[in-house]
């Protein structure tokens, strides 16, 4: 195995070893899901993922994964901020827009 393939799991373990129950986390680009599910499991059901992906389908994927192992996602409409309020929510946008979303820091992005 390249050492390249195993970079993801090593990225996931760095940023839960710094997230706590609670914690707001983004996710730069949703993809299908393992990441935000490893974010979400971090944060805890108390805590806040931010997940943004400019493909419609990369994000159905991303919630129909989470929805599999037990989360549920929420879609804010376009140009919503994101609510103080704990969730996963997943933002059809470029990531580069996350300052437009976000109202509290991240703990690990």
């Amino acid at each position: 195995m390249s050492s390249l393939t195993r970079i993801v799991p090593w990225s996931q373990q760095l940023a839960c070893e710094v997230l706590r129950p609670g914690d707001l986390a983004i996710d730069l680009t949703a993809g299908k899901g393992r990441d935000t599910l490893a974010l979400a499991q971090a944060v805890g059901e108390s805590g806040q993922v931010v997940a943004f992906d400019l493909q419609a389908e990369a994000l159905q994927q991303t919630a129909a994964f989470l929805q599999e192992q037990g989360w549920s996602t929420v879609f804010p409409g376009a140009g919503e901020t994101i609510p103080e309020r704990p969730g996963i929510y997943l933002v059809q946008r470029c990531h580069s827009t996350l300052y437009d979303y976000m109202r509290r820091p991240a703990r690990a992005i």
